[in-house]
């Protein structure tokens, strides 16, 4: 615990808060050095104690988000869809490492990859078993079957990006509010008593633009990922239906 000095009652009081960790790491190891240590590393405030008391006051990052309001509030718990488009992200790295090593052993499908799942469909019926319209129809069912898994969340995260701005909207308007009704009740118009609702204001803001910003270039990435895979699935696809019309006019 810190204690500051207080010159009207000439007397030391208890911070409300404490200093942050780096502040209070070089305390502590000031404390600890011997009479003997040579030089250390120590603070001085020359304000006499202001400038102590402004790092104390100072929020963390829940506080603020606390004051930011339900808006605020409601959007930082949305921010575990940046997990979920992570988490869909590395499936679809590891998927589409998968349909390159499949690409390169075309003679071996495997069930580990949507492209080995497609081409077992497409064998599934015999060489020569099916015409050219049911294996068309094969392929074409077994491409729609991978599209749902390679697009998976990604509606989800833009329904996330058009959210986000319009909670911080919210928290916008409740700031506002809050500081109009400071005015009136106050009937002054004190920087003091403006200061709560300005702030709960700007923190919801951005806070909305924090989640939409990164979730927008998550949203694209995974997109482009994903027709990345989808477009591999649709070229072999077609290879194999050519190749099928191949066979039957040699046939």
């Amino acid at each position: 615990m810190y204690l500051g000095y207080l010159p009207s009652a000439r007397a030391l009081m208890t911070l409300d808060g404490q200093l942050p960790s780096n502040l209070a790491s070089i305390g502590r190891e000031l404390q600890t050095v011997p009479p003997n240590g040579g030089y250390t590393r120590a603070l001085v405030d020359p304000a006499s104690g202001t400038l102590i008391s402004m790092f104390v006051e100072r929020p963390s990052w829940w506080h603020r988000i606390q004051d930011g309001g339900p808006s605020s509030k409601s959007s930082w718990r949305r921010r575990h869809r940046r997990l979920i488009a992570l988490a869909q992200a590395l499936y679809l790295l590891v998927t589409r490492l998968r349909v390159y090593a499949q690409l390169r052993n075309f003679q071996e499908p495997k069930k580990d990859n949507p492209l080995g799942r497609v081409l077992l469909a497409f064998r599934s019926g015999g060489k020569h078993a099916e015409n050219v319209e049911l294996a068309e129809l094969r392929i074409s069912e077994a491409v729609l079957r991978e599209v749902p898994r390679l697009e998976r969340f990604q509606s989800f995260l833009r329904l996330a990006v058009a959210a986000g701005p319009l909670l911080g909207l919210i928290g916008t308007v409740i700031g506002m509010i809050i500081t109009f009704r400071a005015i009136v009740a106050s009937g002054q118009s004190d920087p003091k008593v403006m200061a709560h609702g300005i702030g709960t204001a700007m923190i919801a803001t951005v806070t909305g633009l924090g989640i939409a910003i990164p979730l927008l270039f998550l949203g694209t990435g995974l997109a482009a990922m994903s027709k990345s895979v989808t477009q591999i699935l649709d070229e072999q696809s077609q290879s194999l239906l050519a190749q099928r019309v191949g066979e039957r006019h040699a046939g």
